[in-house]
Parts: C-alpha cells; sequence; structure tokens
C-alpha cells in the first residue's frame, strides 16, 4: 500500500511558517473579564496558578510551541487549564492508549504527565523539545514534574481551588484524507505546502473525516457538512456536500501520524470544475454532537494556520 506523508513532517514546516506571524486570538481571553477575588487564588507551586508561572509559561508558551499555534494552549492561565483538563488527544500513547491530556486524580492516565517522561512511539521526543535560554527546566526539572502530579493528583484544580470535573467536550478530528473511489491508498500530501494531492483530470474523488468524541458514540455524531472553498477563511461561496457515516470505516494514517478510522465520507464529482489545475481549495466540517446545542467547526475560525493547510487540497 502507498503510504501518505506522515503529518508530524508538516509540523515541521508549520513552525517555520508560523515563527514570522502573529500569534492568533485566544479563546480563552474572555475569562480575563471575570472580576476574581485574588485573596481566593492558591498561588503555591502545585496548583495551577504555580504551574502557569513556573513551568507552562516559561517553558512551554515559547515561539512556534504550545504560544496558540498548537494545543495545549499556555498563553494565560485559562487556555492552560482548558486545554488540558479532561481534554482529549490529539495524539496517543500506542503502547497504552489513555483519555485525556490532564485526567484528575490520575498523572500515569494524563498524556501530559506522559509527555514530560515518555517519548511516545520512540518518535515524538520528551516535552519540552525546546527550552529557551537561561529558563530552568534542566535544573529544576524533577521538581516541576512532581508538581505537575501533585496537581493532577490532588484534583486538578482550578484557579478558584476547585476540583475538575467531566464536561462533555465538542468531537475531536483525528484525520483528514482523500482518495480515488474503489482505490485502497489515500491520496499523499505535498511535502511543500501539507496539501493533499489530486492527479487534475480525476472524474470523482471521496472524501473523508476521521472525529473521535468521549461522550458520544460516533455513529450518533451528525456531520451537517463538508464545505469546500477556494479561501482560506470564507465560505460563503463554498461548494457544499453531505457525508455518510461508515458503520466499517477505513483505517489509514492520521492527523497524529498514526493511523486511525475514518468515519464519515462524501464523494465529490468532477473537482476539476471546482478549482483550477494548481489551484489550492480549503475544507472544513460542521458537526452536531447530540448532547451540546452549539454545532462544532473543523478548522475553526481561530485554528492555526497549519490546521487549515491540512484541510486543504490542491489539484496537480
Amino acid at each position: 500500500m502507498m503510504k501518505a506523508l506522515p503529518y508530524t513532517l508538516f509540523i515541521l514546516i508549520a513552525l517555520m511558517m508560523l515563527s514570522c506571524e502573529t500569534d492568533p486570538p485566544n479563546p480563552f481571553d474572555v475569562y480575563n473579564q471575570i472580576p476574581v477575588d485574588t485573596n481566593q487564588i492558591d498561588v503555591s507551586a502545585t496548583s495551577i496558578e504555580g504551574l502557569y508561572k513556573n513551568i507552562f509559561k516559561p517553558t512551554c508558551a515559547n515561539s512556534g510551541c504550545h504560544d496558540g499555534s498548537f494545543e495545549p494552549d499556555f498563553r494565560t492561565i485559562e487556555s492552560s487549564y482548558n486545554t488540558l483538563v479532561y481534554h482529549p488527544l490529539i495524539k496517543n500513547d500506542v503502547d497504552d492508549p489513555i483519555d485525556y491530556r490532564v485526567k484528575a486524580g490520575d498523572h500515569q492516565n494524563s498524556i501530559l504527565y506522559r509527555r514530560l517522561t515518555k517519548d511516545l512511539g520512540g518518535n515524538s521526543g520528551i516535552m519540552p523539545l525546546l527550552i529557551d535560554p537561561g529558563n530552568d527546566w534542566e535544573e529544576k526539572k524533577d521538581e516541576y514534574i512532581k508538581n505537575i502530579s501533585d496537581w493532577i493528583d490532588g484534583g486538578a484544580k482550578d484557579i478558584m481551588g476547585q476540583t475538575a470535573t467531566i464536561v462533555d467536550r465538542a468531537p475531536q478530528m483525528t484525520g483528514f484524507a482523500a482518495k480515488k473511489p474503489g482505490s485502497n491508498p489515500i491520496y499523499p500530501r505535498d511535502f511543500g505546502n501539507g496539501s493533499i494531492i489530486i492527479p487534475f483530470g480525476e472524474p470523482t474523488i471521496e472524501i473523508y473525516l476521521g472525529v473521535s468524541d468521549l461522550e458520544s458514540p460516533i455513529s450518533n455524531l451528525s456531520v451537517i457538512s463538508l464545505e469546500i472553498s477556494k479561501s482560506r477563511d470564507h465560505f460563503a461561496n463554498a461548494q457544499v456536500y453531505s457525508m455518510t457515516y461508515l458503520s466499517n470505516p477505513p483505517s489509514e494514517i492520521g492527523y497524529s501520524g498514526q493511523n486511525v478510522d475514518y468515519q464519515f465520507r462524501a464523494t465529490v464529482d468532477d473537482p476539476d470544475n471546482i478549482w483550477d489545475l494548481g489551484e489550492t481549495a480549503f475544507a472544513r466540517i460542521l458537526i452536531q454532537d447530540p448532547l451540546q446545542n452549539d454545532v462544532t467547526m473543523i478548522p475553526g475560525r481561530f485554528s492555526a494556520d497549519h490546521l487549515k493547510i491540512y484541510f486543504s487540497i490542491q489539484l496537480q
């Protein structure tokens, strides 16, 4: 079977592209506008405040890493907490899969702790991958990791000292791919820009989506539509397609570089009539979770550019 280029390579490309861009908006900044009694805030080394001050901000939110370019988002205490606690994973531990970035009360089954102590799959590296000059991580690594595990085991409390509880999370994307109908291999991605390469002249292509949801069975999710636009950020004139749920989904390489199930499929006829040779088209997915009122849009309005590129297609 022809192998698609692992998406982890595109992350390196995205880092170079993002280094010259401004940070994306932080969707959790609204929490900074809520009045807080600072006398009630736990600022100890094993609190979310202490972890943010000593570890997340100086060590993890450096440029091109978790500065809003990639989740978890360590730009603020609020974004750190909300993209960690009971948050589903993009890259899991293939040797011992778990559910959350941080599982309150259980640091051993929290991917945050594992990423600091284990090289997942032998090709991910142990976090942090990059350390800014003058940072004290190497000097205090054992102490800092112990502080993180103590915070998790103590209930992963928020800034007001409230123990974390499970909430219904939005569906998460695990992969976006395309293939020729009746053909097994997925189309490869362009090494230079990360777009899916569709041979010019194909009469029909099939587009696949892989998703995960910890609270709802995938069969209960409804993919409202697949939209394809010539603009990366504007979909007013997008082509709209329906996606069908597959009870026996194909397994192919996904966003994390690991194989995932692609549970939804759309058929696109005459792609040559939609966009021109060499032109890039951008896709987004609208998903309805029956446990939520809001529709999930992937990529979202404020998603990082590398994710929008991952959802792009180019005729070559």
